[in-house]
């Protein structure tokens, strides 16, 4: 369910191979610039350090202008240092309420995700908001593996 990130978003990967580690979400946006997307459960200021590691090594792996790729960082809680670290460098924010997750369908007909699941899962927790679109998706940049994470 990309809307609820942003309208008009297409996917182009999931868990995407990075030398410095795995993007979580890679989108193409309406203006056709690429979306980088880390998903955290709680984002503390080192996530901005975070991402900014995996844009350099998409921008140099996919060779690509650095200004035609956006990074966003979505998570249930946002620390107040992270918020104004993201601003000063042009990091998009959004906060994730459970409220808009209430709303998502199940993943299978059978599997019922309570509020107690989605509170337990820890980091990936934030990843259901797209999982039923994208959880068969996987893709690799340049065929490296990933042991990070």
């Amino acid at each position: 369910n990309p809307h609820l990130i942003e309208e008009g978003l297409e996917h182009i990967g999931s868990e995407v191979c990075l030398e410095s580690g795995r993007a979580d979400l890679i989108f193409k946006d309406k203006n056709k610039k690429l979306l980088l997307v880390e998903l955290k459960t709680y984002a503390e200021s080192v996530t901005e350090l975070q991402i900014n590691r995996y844009a350099a090594d998409y921008v140099l792996s996919e060779k690509i202008q650095p200004e035609n790729l956006r990074r966003m960082i979505i998570a249930f809680d946002l620390s107040e240092k992270l918020k104004t670290a993201c601003l000063i460098s042009g990091i998009e924010c959004k906060q994730i309420r459970f409220a808009d997750l209430k709303t998502l369908e199940p993943i299978e007909e059978h599997v019922v995700i309570t509020q107690e699941v989605y509170k337990t899962v820890a980091v990936n927790v934030v990843q259901i908001i797209t999982i039923r679109a994208f959880h068969k998706t996987r893709q690799t940049a340049h065929g490296l593996k990933c042991s990070h994470r």
